[in-house]
């Protein structure tokens, strides 16, 4: 196994990680608060990673946006008109 192929999420004191094979990195930037990368991988499509922290796979997206979505869809009548935007 070539570790350069993997993606590898490591879980400080709990003796365990998170892998996933890449075709290539895609993007990468280092922002004035968080270093962004972005990785195309073999079987969950496109994954973001966060300060070394994977955040969201194309694979898994639909996790993250029914967390977002869900508490406004069964929200009582609040007067408030929420616009979710997909990029």
């Amino acid at each position: 196994m070539n570790p350069a192929e993997w993606f590898t999420e490591q879980v400080p004191g709990a003796e365990t990680a998170f892998s996933l094979k890449i075709k290539q990195k895609v993007h990468e930037e280092q922002s004035e608060f968080q270093h962004l990368e972005i990785y195309e991988t073999e079987t969950f499509g496109n994954l973001m990673v966060i300060d070394g922290c994977t955040m969201v796979s194309t694979r898994d997206n639909f996790f993250y946006h029914e967390m977002i979505s869900r508490p406004f869809s069964t929200m009582p009548e609040s007067g408030l008109n929420p616009v979710l935007v997909r990029l």
